[in-house]
């Protein structure tokens, strides 16, 4: 499950921006947007059977980029309320920690 997610993040998000080739299975974009500290993100997520990849697609220094926050091994697709809460807090620390990053 982890090798299907790095090819679809290293082929298709980092090489070739091709993310309409993915489907919903492979990769979601809209996680739904969650606020954290006054700060919203909106959560995407990188699939492959039960293993979630959460994070956000952004930028650094203009160039994209896709922040990973979270790694979840789940069998629904619903996230749980703390599992949201954590990775979306890993992403606002993230954007502050990396110079040029917008999450």
């Amino acid at each position: 499950m982890e090798a299907k997610i790095r090819a679809h993040m290293m082929v298709r998000f980092c090489q070739f921006e091709l993310l309409d080739g993915l489907n919903r299975e492979q990769f979601n974009p809209n996680e739904g947007k969650h606020s954290i500290d006054g700060a919203e993100v909106m959560m995407s997520a990188f699939k492959s059977n039960q293993l979630r990849v959460y994070g956000a697609v952004g930028s650094v220094n203009n160039n994209r980029a896709f922040f990973a926050a979270s790694a979840i091994l789940k069998k629904q697709d619903q996230l749980k309320p703390k599992d949201i809460k954590k990775a979306a807090g890993r992403l606002v620390e993230l954007s502050k920690a990396i110079s040029g990053a917008k999450v």
